[in-house]
């Protein structure tokens, strides 16, 4: 059960490492919505580091708790223990919270200078 956990982990930081790379290499990158799908998010310049950025802060925290688990300061929890005891997430951010900290910084931070465009409607 073990491996399972700081497989997962190392999948995510590598995933979000990859995705930060990524971003870097790009001039722009934008997001389609949702609820208006003629809407989208347009990020560039200092939004797309910004983006970029708090992926990399994902992936070191998913690394850095892959790492504790490895090493044994954190232990792993059981499936039911993550599921009905929110308290032991608690613990994760408030151990790695030069991890999360910056992650919703960045990310807010990103999409508060990110450009919203509304596309014309075609007829």
């Amino acid at each position: 059960m073990k491996a399972i956990y700081v497989l997962s982990n190392m999948i995510i930081a590598l995933f979000s490492f990859w995705g930060s790379a990524y971003l870097l290499s790009q001039h722009t990158y934008t997001l389609h919505g949702r609820s208006n799908p003629d809407s989208i998010t347009e990020f560039s310049g200092l939004s797309l580091y910004l983006l970029a950025a708090s992926l990399f802060f994902l992936g070191a925290f998913a690394f850095a708790i892959a790492r504790a688990w490895l090493n044994g300061s954190l232990h792993i929890p059981t499936s039911k223990q993550l599921k009905a005891n929110p308290a032991y997430q608690g613990q994760v951010f408030i151990r790695f919270w030069y991890l999360v900290v910056p992650i919703f910084i960045l990310l807010a931070a990103a999409f508060w200078l990110a450009g919203w465009v509304i596309l014309p409607k075609n007829n």
